[in-house]
């Protein structure tokens, strides 16, 4: 959240000023029509209402799971892309699309191994019984 403010807080008056200049000279187009003037109005909640969201929720995930979701959207928008927009797909896309997946499935399998081996590590740890010398 603090760092969803603070980019609205050093921003704003950049966009207040551009906004003020556009306007000034008739280029605006808040109040041309009313879907434009609505969109317009909503354009601010619209996007921060998610990076709030995405910021509470990131918080309580661990980091290797967040990152690994990263990794969805832009998997998301490749496949609208070429199924639904058909856009081209080459032989480079073809090549490059599942060497990334690869790549996060080993480190995904590394970090549960990690992760298997420490908690054994702490299993053990924990009934092992310490002596008092």
């Amino acid at each position: 959240m603090v760092s969803v403010t603070a980019e609205v807080l050093l921003l704003s008056p950049f966009a207040l000023g551009l906004l003020w200049w556009i306007h000034g000279s008739g280029g605006g187009y808040f109040g041309r029509g009313l879907s434009d003037s609505l969109l317009l109005m909503l354009s601010g909640p619209l996007t921060a209402v998610p990076l709030m969201m995405f910021s509470y929720a990131a918080r309580r995930l661990r980091l290797a799971t967040l990152g690994l979701s990263q990794y969805l959207n832009p998997t998301l928008q490749f496949l609208v892309a070429t199924l639904i927009f058909r856009e081209t797909f080459t032989l480079w896309h073809a090549a490059a699309f599942p060497l990334i997946w690869l790549a996060l499935a080993i480190y995904t399998v590394a970090f549960w191994r990690q992760e298997k081996a420490a908690r054994r590590l702490a299993r053990n740890s924990a009934t092992v019984p310490h002596t008092v010398t």
